[in-house]
């Protein structure tokens, strides 16, 4: 989510399906390390290519522009807590499932880890840097409400 770009941080809520939550055995889990080691510069493309596709559908723009009035009525809700609604909302509206899908837990864990991953990516691929510049601002695109509050 935006918190994988921003550094921010998050938890549940929303109106998009979550994914995640199902215990998994011993050897998923082992599948799931495996692909995060074969995790490189041109899997990292796929993977944030699978993330700007899921912040495009109009799914997520829709919840998107809904949670940007929110705040404008909302007063009391200042950016941390703004962060964090988007740091939701990307999770349940696209992230989980593409997070699985290379590797990382559907939750706010994987999301952090995956982070981690793309940022040291992006430090040393300019291709990288470049396709995260382009989720980071597809999601910021649909928040123009962000940060109205304080």
């Amino acid at each position: 989510p935006f918190a994988v770009f921003a550094g921010g941080a998050g938890g549940g809520g929303g109106g998009c399906d979550g994914g995640g939550g199902a215990a998994e055995g011993a050897a998923a889990r082992r599948w799931r390390k495996i692909l995060r080691w074969l995790f490189d510069a041109d899997t990292c493309l796929s993977f944030l290519d699978d993330l700007l596709v899921q912040y495009k559908s109009e799914t997520f723009a829709t919840e998107a522009r809904t949670l940007n009035r929110t705040w404008v009525r909302d007063k009391e809700c200042k950016t941390d807590q703004q962060t964090k609604d988007i740091d939701r909302l990307c999770l349940q509206c696209g992230e989980a499932p593409v997070l699985v899908k290379y590797g990382f837990s559907p939750d706010m864990t994987g999301s952090k880890d995956s982070a981690a991953v793309v940022k040291s990516l992006a430090l040393s691929n300019r291709e990288v840097e470049r396709k995260q510049r382009q989720v980071l601002d597809k999601i910021y695109s649909y928040f123009p409400n962000l940060g109205c509050n304080g």
